[in-house]
């Protein structure tokens, strides 16, 4: 299997904005352009921790969105989260 996949797109707008999502997904992207072409390059983050949070906090936020709980989930030190009510 291929370490990297890429995405045929119809506008640059669109892939750079994909991008950054899927950035923020623990992915790294990057828009490979020409002038009547434009391609997103993805591959997994570099960072196996950046992965796994990202992959936590994707799962939490499902699983607190599927029971409809009234939570946030704020990140303290040295990898731990708390489950706290908005605003507090």
């Amino acid at each position: 299997m291929s370490p990297t996949i890429h995405v045929d797109l119809a506008s640059l707008c669109v892939g750079e904005e994909l991008a950054e999502y899927l950035c923020t997904h623990g992915l790294a992207a990057t828009v490979l352009a020409t002038n009547d072409h434009c391609e997103l390059e993805v591959s997994d983050a570099v960072d196996p921790d950046a992965r796994l949070h990202q992959t936590f906090e994707d799962a939490l936020s499902g699983w607190l969105a599927a029971r409809n709980l009234p939570l946030v989930p704020i990140e303290s030190p040295h990898d731990r989260y708390v489950l706290r009510p908005p605003g507090d």
